[in-house]
């Protein structure tokens, strides 16, 4: 619409000299910014997109990514809950294996391509190899929830590891379950509002020029 319609209506308001509300003047603004530099914001979106293949394996550029995914709104608490939920999975199969504690997390620590987790389990192990209990390892980060932390407090005081954490593995599935069909719900709708309004807003900036025209003639 700015790089095709609005020149259209910009064309007639230059043949008929009329005033321009505030507005118009702005979308008229981003449409001639649009016309003029339309080439280099796709080379810079290509860019961009080249430069995430090229750097998506460095440990900086996953760190980057993945702190400011848990930064955003809602979207961040999703992520979390379904690492978690990959954790918990892993820790628990492993547990059922009879793998021991610290054996698990440093395999769940290969396993997970998450740079917070990662981080956050590199610091559990060594809290463990310290002599240190996992709940109490666990309870260090922000990441693992009060909730994990006290069942796993409780599995660690009554040998059950593997039935906790197959627990927690439910409860977080469902979490995600649930999150994930809110966020398709809450989607749409959003997506929805934010066109219309962006519609909506250079629609009206084009007409409104077009009703005061139209005044002066009649």
């Amino acid at each position: 619409m700015l790089h095709y319609v609005v020149p259209m209506f910009q064309d007639i308001f230059e043949q008929q000299n009329v005033e321009l509300p505030t507005i118009t003047m702005f979308i008229i603004s981003c449409s001639e910014f649009i016309k003029q530099n339309g080439f280099i914001l796709v080379a810079c979106c290509l860019m961009l997109f080249g430069a995430r293949l090229l750097f998506r394996k460095q440990a900086w550029y996953k760190k980057l990514k993945d702190s400011s995914v848990l930064k955003l709104p809602f979207i961040g608490e999703f992520v979390r809950t379904v690492y978690l939920s990959q954790f918990t999975q892993a820790v628990s199969l492993l547990t059922a294996s009879k793998v021991p504690v610290v054996n698990s997390i440093q395999l769940v620590k290969e396993m997970i391509n998450f740079y917070p987790l990662k981080s956050a389990l590199e610091l559990v192990e060594a809290n463990i190899l310290k002599g240190k209990s996992l709940s109490e390892s666990l309870k260090q980060n922000d990441l693992f929830d009060n909730k994990m932390v006290a069942l796993v407090k409780v599995a660690e005081e009554t040998n059950q590891n593997e039935f906790v954490f197959e627990r927690l593995n439910v409860q977080y599935n469902t979490q995600v379950q649930q999150k994930s069909r809110l966020l398709s719900t809450l989607l749409e709708p959003v997506i929805i509002m934010i066109v219309g309004l962006l519609v909506g807003v250079i629609l009206i900036a084009m007409y409104l020029p077009m009703f005061k025209l139209s005044s002066v003639m009649g």
